[in-house]
């Protein structure tokens, strides 16, 4: 049976995928981190020559944690969403998760070039970039109410790090907590100021989380159905 059927996924499904959220993650999430936010705490900035990328010792802990909850346990909560068309193109399991992590890096590089841009024409940019990434890779309903949930919970999922001085946002343009008296105008409550053009990043992330969970447990099945795992 396939594993995306069961309770859960397999534990080593869920290992590999805080492997691919620690290191490669960490690398696509450095890609704009210097023009978004800055970080308080163990910062870390690796010059490459022709730039440099920024990002802290929490991140990679951070990561590890957030691929498999986000691509390995969050979608048995969507399995009730029916629906969605096909792909745009046909691609093997590992093809797919290739081509989810390398346009998902796009995304999160092209968030930096969007900085510059009105906060709302930016963020309508790139969550146009981020449901074509979903139409080319995955196409599933339920991915989309997924990716739609983490791209507005991911951004309010920072808030507890922010007010614990982790990192900040250089020009935070979402107040979520404004009705509660936590805006822009409130002395002293930068920590609750976040930056609008991350909720797309997010959705592309769950897009390719999603796709690496689906090939790490297809492949997983492959192996256990394999003449050498029946000997």
């Amino acid at each position: 049976a396939d594993w995306g059927m069961r309770a859960l996924p397999p534990v080593s499904t869920l290992a590999r995928l805080g492997g691919v959220g620690a290191v490669v993650g960490t690398g696509c999430d450095a890609l704009h981190n210097q023009a978004v936010l800055h970080y308080d705490v163990l910062p870390v900035r690796i010059d490459l020559g022709i730039g440099s990328i920024a990002t802290s010792v929490l991140v990679p802990p951070l990561l590890a944690l957030a691929y498999p909850v986000i691509g390995g346990l969050l979608p048995i909560l969507t399995r009730w969403v029916k629906g969605g068309g096909p792909v745009l193109v046909s691609l093997e399991p590992q093809q797919r998760a290739f081509l989810a992590v390398g346009t998902t890096a796009a995304i999160i590089r092209l968030s930096e070039s969007l900085t510059a841009w009105p906060a709302t024409a930016a963020t309508c940019a790139l969550l146009l970039c981020a449901l074509a990434q979903w139409k080319l890779i995955d196409g599933r309903l339920s991915s989309l109410v997924l990716a739609v949930v983490v791209g507005i919970g991911g951004p309010l999922a920072e808030l507890p790090l922010t007010f614990a001085g982790a990192w900040h946002y250089l020009q935070p343009n979402y107040w979520p907590l404004s009705s509660f008296g936590l805006g822009p105008d409130t002395p002293g409550a930068g920590w609750a100021g976040l930056d609008l053009i991350t909720g797309p990043c997010y959705f592309a992330v769950c897009t390719d989380s999603i796709a690496l969970a689906d090939w790490f447990g297809r492949e997983r099945n492959s192996d256990a159905h394999s003449p050498r795992a029946a000997e």
